[in-house]
């Protein structure tokens, strides 16, 4: 979980907001969550390397409704987030998609740090099934899939 100044805190909580307003048209039967700031609201139980219980909590979540699967899980960074110390929560919703426990996972970013994000999951090694990126517009977030 990214500790961020204030300012990009509440970029990035306006930007979830965003995300889940475009997802809803996207998804009209779903079951849609977030996790802002810090909180845990939902996330996705898995068993870890270290063959115990763990969880992920991706700042958006569209699961099926009335069964729990997770069709998507959405990781939104902001500028001062796209790191190779902050890839590796990315490290994980990857897997969990590669190894089926999640539809796909989807990277958002700002627009301008595309290629920052791209070359850091390059190296290492991380996949993202869906890539999108954000910019502010008048009134909001006009976000773009890239991928």
């Amino acid at each position: 979980m990214a500790h961020r100044p204030a300012k990009e805190q509440k970029e990035h909580d306006r930007v979830v907001a965003a995300v889940m307003k475009a997802l809803r048209p996207a998804y009209p039967e779903a079951l849609l969550s977030c996790n802002p700031l810090d909180e845990e609201n939902d996330g996705i139980v898995y068993i870890g390397d270290d063959n115990r219980r763990a969880a992920a909590f991706p700042d958006a979540l569209v699961r099926k409704q009335g069964s729990g699967i997770v069709i998507e899980a959405v990781e939104i960074e902001t500028p001062g987030t796209v790191t190779e110390e902050e890839a590796g929560e990315w490290a994980v919703f990857a897997a969990l998609s590669r190894h089926q426990l999640i539809g796909s996972f989807r990277l958002c970013v700002p627009a301008g740090l595309e290629e920052t994000a791209r070359a850091i999951c390059d190296r290492l090694g991380i996949r993202t099934d869906r890539f999108s990126t954000y910019r502010a517009a008048f009134l909001g977030y006009r976000l773009e899939d890239v991928s």
